[in-house]
């Protein structure tokens, strides 16, 4: 698995951690997304059933948090992960954060469109759009604005997987460059 960090200013809440799970995730993909869709109504932002496959994203995202950060106290919680889908039945998107969902937010991308086009990030001092692999999983602060940006054609298909955690600490001291471990 390959980690990365894309450090977008010195300010606190401005890191973006990439890490990829292909190596556990490939052979999964088509059940996962077969899992995910099975839920889907007609909003592109649901709850997923916490099977087997979820369960192992949901902690895969728990034990990287040590990879990046060298103190984390966190607050125990139902695991759970939440579908986000852009495709020809579903192509709005805004901007938003998830402080008040969690500390540290996540997005692992499953299935990527073949027009792919990112997500932008708004940390404090401008954005930065992160062009993700499939099965690289996004780790960054809660409280950071972004947005998925559409699929280049109307008709591709992009599930992509939100986790969150909550920690004792504050975003902010998570976060700060003294709390960061450098690879």
């Amino acid at each position: 698995m390959t980690a990365t960090i894309k450090e977008c200013s010195a300010n606190i809440n401005n890191f973006i951690f990439r890490k990829n799970f292909r190596n556990i995730f490939k052979k999964k993909q088509k059940k996962m997304v077969d899992d995910a869709l099975s839920t889907r109504v007609f909003d592109f932002s649901y709850k997923v059933p916490m099977t087997d496959d979820y369960a192992q994203l949901f902690y895969c995202f728990l034990e990287s948090l040590g990879d990046f950060f060298k103190k984390f106290t966190l607050i125990p919680k139902e695991p759970s992960c939440y579908a986000c889908v852009l495709d020809d039945r579903w192509r709005r998107n805004l901007m938003h954060d998830h402080k008040h969902t969690g500390t540290i937010s996540s997005v692992f991308y499953l299935k990527q469109a073949k027009s792919e086009n990112g997500v932008v990030f708004q940390p404090e001092h401008g954005n930065v759009i992160i062009k993700p692999e499939e099965f690289d999983m996004l780790i960054f602060s809660s409280e950071i604005n972004h947005k998925p940006l559409l699929p280049s054609k109307k008709k591709d298909f992009r599930l992509s997987v939100n986790i969150e955690t909550y920690c004792k600490e504050s975003a902010k001291e998570i976060f700060n460059i003294n709390n960061i471990k450098r690879h």
